[in-house]
């Protein structure tokens, strides 16, 4: 699994799923420039997070380093703007996932900050049903009781990841629960919404689901590539 990935589709109340499984060292937050929409990117994968114009306002962070400057700088991928929202992190040298609620990438607290990536997002709390809607507005979830298109990323107990997306219109809740209901069922853990609407976007060999908008920042497959 390391080096390959699996794609997959299901459906539970009305809302379709499309997705991507692969491994966590298999997946980085990485840079498109010039903006483009990720079928056109050279890469396989899912947008990213949050960004205005071609300014990455969102957590993406590999090793130390936002995808789209220098730590500490504005719109590259260092901070989630101002904001404290969930942002995935993978820490491969204590092989494990969290989703701390943080404002910087400095923020983020791992056992080796030379081996991890971070992709910021909105938290899905996936193990709380009672609060996890106040959480998801407190972080501010663009339209989340509109039905739009949706991406995430979630991750279960053996350590796997899924890239995902909804095929059309849905709300958050939605969403959430078409996850829950269909995807690592029983070992599922938790994850995060990534940016939505026209962003919504995943791409493999498989399928291209959205793809409507050019994105500065997307979560990319390292192998197989296209």
């Amino acid at each position: 699994m390391a080096d390959e990935y699996s794609y997959g589709t299901s459906s539970y109340g009305g809302v379709t799923l499309h997705y991507i499984k692969t491994s966590p060292k298999n997946v980085r937050p990485t840079l498109v420039r010039p903006m483009k929409k990720i079928n056109a990117s050279g890469k396989y994968g899912i947008n990213g997070g949050f960004f205005s114009g071609s300014n990455i306002v969102t957590i993406a962070v590999v090793n130390d380093v936002p995808v789209g400057g220098e730590a500490w700088a504005e719109n590259v991928g260092w901070a989630n703007n101002n904001l404290d929202r969930g942002t995935l992190v993978w820490d491969n040298n204590a092989r494990e996932y969290k989703v701390p609620i943080v404002r910087r990438a400095s923020d983020i607290t791992v056992s080796d900050r030379g081996d991890y990536w971070a992709q910021g997002g909105v938290s899905m709390t996936l193990d709380d049903d009672t609060n996890w809607k106040q959480i998801m507005i407190d972080q501010k979830l663009p339209d989340y009781d509109a039905a739009r298109q949706r991406a995430g990323m979630v991750y279960n107990s053996g350590l796997n990841l899924w890239l995902v997306v909804s095929a059309g219109g849905c709300t958050a809740e939605a969403f959430r629960t078409a996850i829950k209901k269909t995807i690592a069922v029983g070992t599922l853990k938790n994850g995060i919404f990534l940016d939505g609407g026209g962003s919504t976007s995943l791409y493999c060999s498989q399928n291209t689901v959205g793809c409507d908008r050019e994105v500065p920042e997307m979560m990319a497959l390292l192998k197989p590539t296209p």
